[in-house]
């Protein structure tokens, strides 16, 4: 049982761990610029042994009569950007959309298109960026600040916030009369309780 545990412990933690990797791979590429972003996924598809064309801002892949756009946004998909990846393809070929994720409502306007476009999302990005070798570096790492005691409590010892902190007092003290349970506020408001 506790092999076991183990075992589950380490695959979720390098679940959430590759998770976390997406994301910021995701993020990175959203803060490319266009051109970047193209030359990126040029150098990755070539590694990998595709004939690559640059054409209509996208990547052409001609043995497969494939075009391949990268469109990275934090505000995501939307369906002028499908549309605007129909139109660059000729009859016969199929626009593959790289992305970081699309809403529901894009993904079945994808569909109307009878899978001539085609949405790929960060997971897959993410593993053939990785197979060839090609991850970008992290723009703006996002570095979590530790919580810290005396910043935490700053606000509450400021001497610029203890007239409210007075007035917050008395008010309280003077609403506990009103209260059905006096006693419990007359305990705490108390000077001697915090003593």
């Amino acid at each position: 049982a506790y092999q076991k545990i183990t075992k589950n412990r380490k695959a979720s933690l390098l679940n959430k761990q590759t998770q976390k990797n997406i994301e910021n791979t995701a993020c990175s590429l959203c803060f490319l610029e266009k051109n970047q972003l193209v030359s990126l996924f040029e150098k990755a598809l070539t590694s990998q042994g595709y004939g690559v064309e640059l054409k209509n801002n996208g990547l052409y892949l001609q043995k497969q009569k494939s075009v391949i756009f990268p469109i990275f946004s934090f505000d995501g998909i939307t369906k002028t950007d499908v549309v605007r990846v129909f139109n660059c393809i000729k009859k016969g070929e199929t626009a593959y959309i790289l992305g970081k994720e699309i809403s529901n409502e894009v993904a079945q306007f994808i569909q109307r298109f009878d899978n001539r476009v085609v949405f790929i999302g960060q997971e897959k990005v993410y593993s053939f960026l990785q197979e060839s070798d090609c991850l970008p570096k992290d723009k703006l790492p996002i570095k979590t600040k530790k919580l810290d005691l005396k910043q935490m409590l700053l606000p509450f010892i400021s001497r610029a916030n203890s007239k409210k902190f007075l007035l917050f007092g008395f008010v309280f003290i003077l609403m506990s009369y009103f209260a059905p349970i006096k006693l419990y506020y007359l305990i705490l408001t108390h000077p001697y309780f915090f003593v």
